[in-house]
């Protein structure tokens, strides 16, 4: 591939992803896409296709050294889960999983807030998709209690029942698997953050609206899970800090260790719900932020969602406009939801 090629091709990706992808995040999303590019040629591509924001993230000091020693033998040893909430005054929380060892991202659920059987609803989707690992781990928050009580139910179908089997520490640790939050953020949660901002300071959306609030969460979680799923494929194939000739989706490959487990061993989630409340535990049910006044109307909110995809552009595409620089289609997406609810409310 010429030098030329190479160029027009990471223009092109960073017209998807945005700026921020540096050397190795650029790399691992040209691998995710079938391109095997040294990294001294994205590098040298990068610097030629946008020098000014290359040479900022040379003296990028976001990366930081993890001061708390860390442990994990292999892929299935620790799995992570945890949550990033700089969206969360927006109605959006990214909640994601990935082992320790390996870094792969397993899995994620974008929620509108702290959802509890949400989030074991996508633990289930691993527990059955992947299987279990030998210790779980996430902060103090009491949205993954149902989570960790079912990890402790199926405790004795791990790989190795020595380890504890659910833990719960700081979210302030650093630990190496927490490492991919400073990638989300500077790729997706900070543009699309200031976006909101803007478009708060110019009145187009008034946050303090229950309408207001639901349609500006709804359109934001489909335009965050673009740039998330970006990030994902990303992060999974590019190489790892330190770790040389190392990626996360090949270290998962070659020293997968997770436990396997068969369907019916897997509570659904109605039992998963009956067996926790049955100890007395307490589960939050609210899944909602603001208020949408369809809700409740299949119909409606079906009318509601041919109408406004019709009226948008794809959201990849509003996705890449957001990080490069013009909110205008974003804008746009969140005044035709408004727009859609408050005149089919109104017709209805």
């Amino acid at each position: 591939m010429s030098d030329g090629n190479l160029d027009s091709i990471i223009s092109r990706s960073i017209e998807q992803v945005g700026a921020a992808y540096g050397v190795k995040m650029m790399q691992g999303y040209l691998r995710s896409k079938g391109f095997m590019v040294g990294r001294y040629r994205v590098q040298a591509s990068l610097r030629r296709v946008n020098p000014e924001y290359h040479e900022r993230r040379r003296n990028d000091t976001v990366r930081q050294t993890n001061p708390i020693p860390y442990y994990a033998a292999y892929h299935g040893d620790k799995l992570h889960v945890d949550q990033n909430e700089k969206l969360v005054r927006f109605g959006v929380t990214e909640v994601v999983f990935s082992d320790g060892y390996s870094r792969q991202i397993i899995d994620y659920i974008i929620l509108p807030i702290k959802n509890p059987i949400q989030i074991y609803g996508k633990f289930r989707d691993i527990l059955l998709n992947h299987g279990i690992w030998n210790t779980l781990r996430s902060d103090h928050g009491t949205e993954f209690c149902l989570t960790g009580f079912i990890q402790n139910k199926l405790k004795n179908y791990r790989t190795d029942t020595r380890k504890q089997a659910y833990t719960q520490t700081r979210s302030l640790e650093n630990l190496r698997a927490e490492r991919k939050w400073p990638e989300i953020n500077q790729r997706v949660n900070y543009p699309v953050k200031n976006a909101l901002i803007d478009l708060q300071r110019l009145q187009v959306i008034d946050m303090s609206d229950e309408m207001h609030r639901f349609c500006v969460s709804f359109v934001t979680t489909i335009i965050v899970e673009e740039g998330v799923k970006l990030v994902i494929s990303s992060w999974n194939s590019h190489p790892l800090e330190g770790i040389v000739s190392r990626i996360p989706d090949d270290l998962a490959r070659r020293t997968n260790r997770v436990a396997r487990l068969l369907q019916d061993g897997v509570p659904t989630m109605q039992e998963a719900i009956t067996e926790y409340e049955a100890t007395g535990g307490n589960l939050t049910r609210t899944s909602y932020f603001g208020r949408d006044p369809l809700a409740g109307n299949n119909t409606l909110i079906d009318q509601r969602e041919r109408r406004f995809l019709a009226e948008i552009e794809p959201p990849p595409r509003i996705f890449g406009q957001l990080v490069n620089g013009n909110i205008t289609p974003f804008r746009h997406a969140i005044v035709s939801f408004i727009n859609a609810t408050i005149e089919i409310q109104i017709v209805n």
